[in-house]
């Protein structure tokens, strides 16, 4: 079923059932089964049949449905444990309001070990740049059965783009013989995204995902095909570590780190502003910028968090090789990469108050002189009406009588008057400050 970019959701998706299954036979991988009870059929004969040519069975599921979580957890006696952290989300979202049940499962000895780890990561997807988009909220969700967060970012350029959580993680259970079945669990990256529905009068629109890694000008390919592909050509072993068998999937998400990061960068370079451009702002627009401001050092902060708690995963496993310490390696640069786009977006936050306070200052001045102006018009009339309203009692003094000129000498004159006292007034002022200014320098002297 195909979207347009932007269209109506009237109705809930189908599950979407997208499953691999490889088998290393003979020393060669080889895909076969792409359906959740070929994947059932493949465990018990590779779990039962102690003759058979299966010596390891890789099983990638893609977008896991409840019914698909019960099945897996019933055939290989997985703990729930394991599909809870794959299902939750990365950070505590609103603490105050629900219980948070594996807040455990954020320390490093949690979420990885010899036979389970967890990778959880930014996704950066296209969400267009229509003019209708400008009616896109911030708050999002993929539209699967993973309701994963998406945050609609500021536009780049007229292109609006998002950051999507993900996390993957695999599970690799041994068994007799010298045999083991690896478990891998992704998020899709084909499902729509909608925005979310606990706001019910924004949930109206349904935006296609555009994965940023994926090159516009090729056929778009799933993480679960990506994956399966590189599994299927990579010559089969008898004996796998975690970290061998997470190799793949970890340059892929090492990807998607390097282009957070270039965003990061190319954000760093968007919220660079002038004393100029932020004149020409609106002092709401200058607080929103605040609070981006303050959203991306947050969101850099739990990005460095799930960065290091990779680098724990290959650092401290036991089956260790070059390509491990590569891994390792780029996944230092990018740290240091977002930790420096981090410390350069917290330092604009006390340049932007600043700017914003001399705007304001500059503002309130020119206030001022308006006001002054304003001062200086009601100076000179109303000595003039006052003299009118005194010489309205009497109708000797109107303008077709000869008394009249009497009144316009006498406005006249109390006119030269005011703005004589006002005058002196301003000098003396002046000469008031210049005398406090002097005594002070004497006495700082003495």
């Amino acid at each position: 079923m195909g979207y347009s970019r932007l269209t109506p959701l009237v109705e809930a998706e189908t599950e979407n059932y997208a499953i691999r299954c490889i088998e290393s036979q003979q020393g060669a991988m080889s895909l076969t089964g792409t359906s959740m009870e070929q994947a059932l059929r493949n465990i018990h004969d590779i779990q039962i049949d102690a003759q058979g040519d299966a010596a390891s069975l890789y099983i990638l599921v893609e977008d896991i449905s409840p019914g698909q979580v019960e099945a897996l957890s019933s055939a290989l006696n997985i703990e729930p444990s394991f599909f809870r952290e794959h299902l939750s989300e990365s950070s505590f979202y609103q603490i105050e309001k629900r219980h948070i049940g594996n807040y455990m499962s954020s320390l490093p000895s949690r979420s990885s070990s010899n036979d389970v780890a967890h990778f959880h990561y930014q996704r950066v997807i296209d969400l267009g740049n229509d003019t209708s988009m400008q009616k896109l909220p911030y708050n999002l969700r993929l539209n699967g059965n993973l309701k994963r967060r998406v945050r609609r970012l500021p536009p780049l350029s007229g292109r609006y783009v998002g950051l999507a959580r993900a996390c993957f993680s695999i599970l690799r259970k041994e068994l007799k013989q010298g045999r083991w079945i690896c478990l891998m669990l992704m998020d899709s990256n084909s499902v729509d995204v909608v925005s979310d529905a606990s706001d019910i009068e924004e949930a109206t629109f349904k935006v296609t995902q555009v994965p940023y890694r994926m090159p516009l000008n090729e056929q778009p390919i799933t993480v679960l095909d990506e994956i399966a592909t590189l599994l299927v050509s990579t010559p089969a072993k008898p004996h796998h570590g975690l970290v061998e068998l997470a190799h793949h999937p970890m340059q892929i998400i090492v990807a998607e780190w390097v282009l957070y990061s270039y965003l990061i960068g190319r954000y760093t370079k968007h919220y660079e502003f002038s004393f100029q451009k932020v004149e020409k702002r609106l002092s709401l627009e200058l607080d929103e910028v605040l609070v981006e401001l303050y959203q991306w050092r947050r969101r850099s902060q739990q990005s460095l968090t799930k960065l290091q708690a990779m680098r724990w995963f290959l650092d401290n496993n036991e089956h260790r090789s070059r390509a491990t310490e590569l891994l390792s390696q780029d996944l230092a640069h990018i740290s240091d990469q977002v930790d420096h786009h981090r410390g350069a977006l917290e330092a604009m936050v006390p340049v932007l108050t600043s700017m914003i306070q001399l705007v304001e200052t500059r503002r309130a001045m020119e206030e001022m002189i308006y006001v002054k102006h304003l001062t200086y018009i009601a100076l000179v009339f109303l000595p003039l009406s006052y003299v009118a309203t005194l010489f309205s009692m009497s109708e000797r003094f109107a303008v077709d009588s000869g008394g009249f000129v009497i009144y316009l000498l006498s406005a006249v004159s109390l006119l030269v008057v005011v703005l004589l006292i006002s005058r002196f007034s301003f000098v003396l002022d002046l000469g008031m400050k210049r005398v406090e200014s002097q005594v002070s320098r004497w006495f700082s002297g003495a």
